[in-house]
């Protein structure tokens, strides 16, 4: 608030650059003129941030970066265009059409601009600019001439020691999608799931592997009773794997709805919690590892967040956010708890206990999710995952990438590790490592740390395979995204071709490092119409279909 001659608390800095103690400039947008319009601006100040006056006022120009070399020279950058001053910002000129995120010059003829998809160089003083970088940077250090460094969103970092010439990864994931959940059933052997593509690790998260994709399938559950059987659930859909999820059989519940909750104590007897189109509840129970299932109503009305705990033959418990479900004789007649906790999610510990969380808060239960008592609100953190071992140690994760431990079951927790902007979605663990994985395809674990105290760090390695992915939207109008995956340095080629095979656009063609991809495609100058993408690397070569419906 009060910058460039305003007192409102309607005007906003994006982003600024002094230099030197008085002399500075700011770019931000002022939200004035109604509800659904703003102002965006560039501003000067001379008595270091005292006073500021405007220099650029425009609605469109969506200015969030801002560079000078000098009291005279300096760049302006935004969704639209980047612009340039050669007088102390009293006049701007239009260079090039470029979504610049972030702006960096080492001299007056060198400069590097950053939009989060692609690093861009100029060496004419921004008249022209070249990709030398695809990645997610969406800020830029530069030390020296030489030596730069991007970092985006997700905890991603690139670097390059030649000017930009070549870049490796200083930290990376393993997907720029969320991953949904992860369950190692053993220290070595891990599983995590995301879109339709499942991934597994038999070195306790140092390589992961593309084992299984299918595109029609989104898979959000995935549990496994040891290394080699294992289920994963998707809408309605609820599969199984016996050879360690190389393959994956469709099984057939006899009740129609959505999955949530799943629970296998061994490898003949599991639990699912069944949500039909229309009103009820239902548990669903196997005794010959999914072949056949028995379906028990539970409940009249929708639940969210549930999980389903079965105790013994007898003793089942299903936690959801504002109401539990408990039977004593094996689902035949349920009884339901309601209660104000707003639970975002529950987990049990080595034993019979219940534990679940809120925002800020824990809960325990002894007696299968009947009563719940709070034994912790001192938590700061926005937290939606718990995860307990046994009845002294346990996990919280959430929405601000926020990963907390307790070892005095659940009373006071000690925060781990904080990637911040990152979600969290799934924790594991097994014997004494920990991993969780989340938002822009973060890993994180203990499995090189010892203990679970300390030590946590990003997984760095990617998937070994070549994958393209189905593009999304499909179908599509105008526009859609590519994704793909290169497990090493490779030339590449993705091409677009019209439905007699003829080559519509190269989006494309050049030398690529290891990494995750994705390219925009727009549809804007052809017809309606079914289209092929193609992506040839290395050896790996792969087709696949997309329509555009205008």
């Amino acid at each position: 608030a009060g910058i460039c001659g305003s007192d409102d608390d309607l005007k906003n800095f994006r982003a600024g650059h002094f230099i030197n103690s008085n002399t500075g400039w700011a770019t931000g947008h002022y939200l004035g003129g109604g509800p659904f319009t703003s102002q965006e601006y560039v501003c000067k100040t001379t008595d270091g941030g005292i006073a500021w006056v405007t220099q650029l006022n425009n609605p469109d120009w969506g200015l969030s970066s801002i560079c000078f070399i000098n009291e005279n020279t300096g760049w302006a950058g935004g969704s639209n265009e980047l612009w340039k001053t050669t007088d102390s910002g009293n006049s701007w000129n239009s260079q090039v059409h470029y979504f610049a995120k972030n702006i960096k010059f080492l001299n007056s003829q060198t400069g590097y601009l950053a939009n989060g998809s692609n690093i861009y160089k100029t060496t004419n003083t921004g008249e022209n600019w070249f990709t030398i970088g695809n990645t997610n940077g969406r800020d830029i250090s530069l030390i020296g001439s030489n030596i730069l460094y991007t970092v985006g969103g997700f905890g991603s970092m690139t670097k390059s020691s030649n000017g930009g010439n070549s870049w490796i990864q200083v930290s990376r994931s393993i997907s720029n999608n969320l991953l949904w959940s992860v369950v190692f059933p053993d220290i070595n052997t891990g599983f995590i799931t995301w879109s339709g593509v499942i991934m597994k690790t038999t070195n306790s998260g140092e390589i992961w592997k593309s084992i299984y994709y299918d595109s029609s399938h989104y898979f959000n559950r995935i549990t496994f009773v040891n290394n080699q059987t294992g289920w994963t659930t998707s809408g309605q859909i609820l599969n199984k794997t016996t050879d360690g999820g190389l393959s994956w059989n469709l099984q057939n519940m006899n009740q129609p709805g959505s999955i949530e909750g799943i629970e296998f104590k061994n490898s003949n007897t599991g639990w699912l919690t069944v949500e039909p189109s229309g009103f009820g509840y239902y548990a669903v129970k196997t005794t010959n590892g999914g072949e056949n299932w028995i379906s028990f109503y539970a409940y009249n009305y929708h639940l969210d967040n549930v999980e389903i705990y079965s105790f013994d033959d007898l003793n089942i418990g299903i936690v959801a956010n504002n109401v539990s479900l408990v039977t004593s004789n094996g689902g035949l007649n349920w009884q339901s708890f309601p209660n104000t906790y707003s639970f975002n999610s529950s987990s049990r510990d080595d034993g019979n206990n219940l534990y679940a969380c809120n925002f800020n808060q824990v809960y325990k239960s002894t007696d299968f999710g009947r009563t719940w008592q709070l034994i912790s609100n001192s938590i700061q953190n926005s937290v939606t995952i718990i995860k307990m071992v046994d009845s002294n140690t346990g996990y919280l994760a959430g929405l601000r990438g926020s990963l907390l431990k307790s070892t005095n079951g659940g009373i006071s927790w000690v925060t781990q590790n904080s990637m911040i902007g990152t979600q969290i979605r799934s924790i594991a663990v097994a014997d004494t490592n920990c991993w969780v994985v989340g938002d822009g395809g973060i890993i994180l674990s203990t499995a090189k740390g010892g203990t679970i105290i300390s030590g946590i760090t990003q997984n760095n390695s990617l998937s070994t395979d070549f994958l393209l992915f189905q593009n999304y939207p499909n179908p599509f109008n105008p526009s859609t995204k590519i994704q793909y995956s290169l497990p090493n340095n490779s030339y590449v080629t993705l091409k677009v071709y019209n439905i007699i095979g003829r080559e519509m656009q190269t989006l494309v063609s050049k030398e690529q490092r290891s990494g995750n991809y994705e390219i925009e495609f727009s549809g804007n100058n052809l017809p309606s119409g079914v289209y092929f993408y193609r992506l040839e690397a290395s050896n790996f070569v792969q087709t696949k279909r997309m329509v555009l419906i205008k």
